[in-house]
């Protein structure tokens, strides 16, 4: 600790630590690139499908296609959990088209309800 300079040295003055060396030059830095024209047309990777429309007919071929392959046990274990799944997905959007109704429905109830219990304390309690 110098008394000029609170601060204590990270190193001491007499270690032999290496020195910055002034005449090692810079090593030079690549030119950028150029930014790359994009293609005209786009590419087709593997992973994106074909977006195409669909009729009836072509849905109805598909699934025969891919559904004819199982054996009829399987395929109708198949079409019962579809079925509880969408028998689960419609019970979940119904219950939430419905609940803010059944919310205003228990508090409407609820407000009668208290009004009733007030009615019939005060009635108790105007005859005691």
């Amino acid at each position: 600790m110098n008394p000029q300079n609170p601060i204590p040295a990270a190193l001491p003055p007499e270690t032999n630590a290496p020195q910055p060396d002034a005449t090692v030059p810079l090593p030079l830095r690549r030119p950028r690139r150029s930014p790359r024209r994009k293609p005209r047309t786009p590419r087709r990777t593997a992973l994106l499908p074909i977006k195409r429309r669909l009729s009836w007919a072509q849905l109805k071929a598909l699934l025969d296609a891919r559904l004819g392959r199982l054996d009829p046990a399987t395929l109708k274990q198949v079409l019962i959990a579809c079925g509880i799944a969408v028998a689960a997905a419609t019970v979940i959007i119904a219950l939430c088209q419905f609940v803010p109704v059944g919310l205003a429905l228990l508090v409407v109830l609820g407000l009668g309800l208290v009004l009733q219990f007030w009615k019939e304390i005060r009635r108790v309690l105007t005859f005691a």
